[in-house]
């Protein structure tokens, strides 16, 4: 399995604005391959947050962050051991090493208190494995299925927050609302979701991923994103919408 290496420096702009992606969650004990036809290497709990690349296939790329004690780590060989606790930031285990394998990326350096070193890891995920409910398109989907397309800001309130959009860039009558995409395939991404608000209610949604909606009109955008509208707007406010949105995030590379 090969993965395009991350590059410290991200988008500044895009990831000032945006912040972290609210994360796919796993239901566990679930456990991630190295390969696909190989054994689980690693077992993580109910509950866990992830980040998937997007995939037809039934494993799919996962990346996650964790913090490991230094002694489970070959830093020569870019090797993480048998029977490493896997910790998060705040010293909490939520998985564990079940069998030897490779890192993609250089660990950090070890914490002088706790001993443990940061760790990037990315394996396959199996897509059964993910809680459908967390996966960000899926309940945008919904949303618009409920309410017909025709929703205000506070409308969507509820999925704003559990998904942790971000208020970014607009105009007068024009306010849009983002989710950052996944750091694991573009070392400067984009976003993943913008829901742009025109006079208040939805108007388009720019995404980088599929979403089960049958909407009024989609197109190529930019950064490999659709732009697809919800409701027809007039042929100058279509322009000028447009016109913004491209100025804005080419000034993002």
């Amino acid at each position: 399995m090969r993965m395009k290496k991350m590059i410290p420096a991200l988008g500044v702009l895009f990831f000032a604005l945006c912040g972290t992606l609210r994360a796919e969650v796993l239901k566990g004990p679930a456990g991630l391959r190295f390969e696909a036809k190989g054994k689980a290497v690693v077992s993580l709990n109910d509950g866990v947050q992830i980040e998937c690349v997007e995939s037809t296939e039934p494993w799919k790329q996962a990346g996650f962050t964790a913090y490991v004690e230094a002694a489970y780590l070959e830093q020569a060989e870019l090797k993480i051991k048998k029977g490493a606790v896997l910790y998060d930031k705040a010293g909490k285990v939520f998985g564990r090493v079940t069998e030897p394998f490779p890192l993609e990326f250089t660990p950090g350096k070890p914490d002088a208190r706790t001993g443990r070193a940061m760790v990037e890891i990315v394996l396959l995920a199996y897509y059964q494995d993910i809680k459908q409910d967390s996966i960000i398109e899926n309940a945008l989907a919904r949303e618009l299925k409920d309410a017909m397309g025709m929703l205000a800001p506070g409308g969507l309130a509820a999925h704003l927050k559990k998904f942790g959009y971000q208020k970014w860039y607009g105009y007068e009558g024009v306010e849009s609302y983002g989710v950052y995409e996944n750091w694991i395939e573009d070392p400067s991404p984009g976003f993943r979701v913008l829901l742009i608000f025109h006079r208040g209610k939805l108007a388009a949604v720019l995404h980088s991923r599929s979403i089960n909606y049958k909407f009024m009109a989609s197109k190529d955008f930019m950064r490999g994103c659709k732009l697809s509208y919800i409701r027809k707007l007039p042929e100058p406010e279509t322009r000028t919408l447009e016109k913004f949105y491209t100025d804005i995030i080419s000034k993002a590379d």
